[in-house]
């Protein structure tokens, strides 16, 4: 903050007397620590936006299904995690507001961030020396918090090194750099930071890009994908993007309609929006939540899931079902047996494999088990 006063020999006139408008030590002490209040505040709250559950892991399954590679554990990549993680620090730990202040103001008097910065480069441009699919492993790994290795390290030439690891990625691993970037305070006037993120959509087509789509918004919060293309992009990046997006759309369209006994109310792709309150579930008529009282607060409304995988199936002419549940024990799942994803936070999603006969009451019974093993891993 910038106080400015005005000369002793000017006063300003109240009242027809003049008065001295200059900051006594009193103003100036509250001033001071009004400004530095505000300042722990914002370093904590930046702190908090990092927080994201697709940097640690969350998407491993995901990853499974959709990785056209797996990332192999190599030494160097093993060493060069373990050196980034340390650098980083532990990331259960959160700091107060004026513990995390002084310690961010620490290290840039006494040059410790510019000397984690060289590191965190050195760590990374050396394992892209050795092999492109080592510098997959430590984005994948979910050892490395990638929001604060962006934060700290988020330079022109760190991305110079993700821009140049773009034609090796998959789907999860350009989901997993789009979030850690969209993620950045700077990222809304960093266009060293949107210019990777512009050309990992550039650079993926068909499904694949679709997948992408989806993975970005699968975290729930609201770094989303429409906030990331309508109000965080440049403009003139804003407009790449979505001439990519529409060009790959039509083409996804006419290739899945040029298929045999194709048509566009059965063949084509649907992406489901909902609301939860009120739809998903009820809101108990707790305000702001929702206003429907008939069902307990957080009671699924009976035949829901089934109309949301019902609109979600793609079908063929006939009326059966074009993609079908099949035995899978790669990832769980089993015939006659179905996904269901539950909120545990505002960030945070679990994953169950239900029986397809499963009721709204034996669902409800799981779902109070499950957050209080949930609170019991915390305590």
């Amino acid at each position: 903050l910038l106080w400015l006063r005005r000369p002793s020999s000017e006063r300003v006139v109240v009242a027809g007397q003049a008065v001295d408008d200059r900051l006594t030590p009193t103003g100036m002490a509250l001033v001071f620590i009004a400004a530095l209040l505000g300042l722990a505040v914002y370093s904590h709250n930046r702190r908090q936006r990092m927080a994201s559950r697709l940097s640690f892991g969350a998407l491993q399954r995901v990853a499974r299904i959709l990785a056209l590679q797996r990332h192999v554990e190599t030494v160097p990549a093993r060493v060069a995690t373990a050196r980034l993680a340390g650098i980083l620090g532990a990331n259960d730990h959160v700091p107060g507001l004026f513990e995390g202040l002084t310690k961010a103001l620490w290290e840039v008097s006494s040059g410790r961030r510019f000397r984690k910065q060289g590191a965190v480069l050195a760590a990374l441009r050396g394992c892209w020396e050795a092999s492109p699919a080592d510098l997959l492993y430590i984005f994948n790994s979910g050892d490395v918090d990638l929001p604060s290795l962006f934060a700290l390290a988020g330079t022109s030439a760190v991305m110079d090194l993700v821009r140049q690891l773009i034609p090796h990625m998959d789907v999860v691993t350009k989901a997993r750099l789009i979030d850690a970037l969209h993620r950045q305070p700077g990222f809304m006037h960093g266009l060293h930071l949107q210019q990777p993120v512009v050309e990992m959509f550039q650079q993926t087509c068909g499904q694949e890009l679709s997948s992408l789509k989806c993975l970005v918004d699968e975290l729930g919060d609201f770094y989303s994908l429409h906030r990331l293309v309508f109000f965080n992009l440049a403009s003139q990046l804003r407009e790449v993007v979505l001439r990519h997006l529409e060009a790959e759309g039509l083409a996804l369209r006419a290739s899945l309609l040029a298929r045999p006994g194709a048509s566009s109310v059965t063949s084509l792709p649907r992406k489901v929006l909902s609301d939860i309150d009120d739809t998903l579930f009820s809101s108990g008529g707790h305000f702001p939540a929702g206003v429907d009282g008939r069902y307990p607060k957080k009671q699924i409304y009976p035949g829901v899931l089934a109309l949301y995988r019902e609109l979600d199936r793609q079908r063929q002419d006939d009326g059966s079902a074009a993609i079908k549940m099949e035995n899978r024990t790669d990832n769980g799942l089993e015939e006659g047996r179905v996904p269901l994803r539950l909120r545990l936070s505002s960030n945070e999603w679990v994953e169950l494999v239900l029986p397809a006969t499963e009721t709204i009451g034996s669902l409800k019974d799981w779902q109070s088990s499950l957050f209080r093993q949930q609170r019991q891993q915390q305590q």
